[in-house]
């Protein structure tokens, strides 16, 4: 099978798991008062899926480099400081000292199948106003 399809199907799994994220969150909900060891099984299997899906985008963006980029030195320090400064920013956003975490199972009304994006809005918005702010100051100089 050829990166690209490989790819393709990874990206077609992870529209999959976020088209039906809210059905499955619903169903953790309804476990929650049920059947609590299922509803820990659940969870923790959409963690998997998210996972792999998480490492195998990665996996494609290496191949995709290493396949249309015939310098490989570039390529490789292009793959390293990419990802250090994407797990960098990520991390200090999604820093656990602010944002606190929760047991195994404990998050209530499906919370747990949900993948949490919010840092990424958080740094988005960070930089827009810091753009902002550092157009403000350069105008009035």
């Amino acid at each position: 099978m050829q990166f690209d399809s490989l790819l393709h199907l990874h990206y077609f799994n992870s529209f999959v798991t976020a088209y039906i994220q809210g059905k499955v969150s619903q169903l953790s909900a309804y476990l929650d008062n049920v059947y609590w060891l299922l509803k820990l099984i659940l969870e923790d299997c959409v963690y998997l899926v998210q996972s792999i899906i998480c490492i195998t985008h990665w996996r494609g963006f290496w191949i995709l480099l290493d396949e249309y980029d015939p310098y490989r030195p570039e390529s490789l320090w292009v793959c390293h400081v990419a990802s250090y400064l994407l797990l960098t920013a990520s991390m200090a956003a999604q820093n656990l000292v602010v944002k606190g975490v929760s047991k195994d199972g404990a998050l209530p009304h499906g919370e747990g199948i949900q993948l949490n994006v919010s840092y990424v809005s958080g740094l988005s918005q960070w930089c827009a106003l810091k753009l902002q702010v550092d157009l403000n100051l350069a105008y009035h100089k």
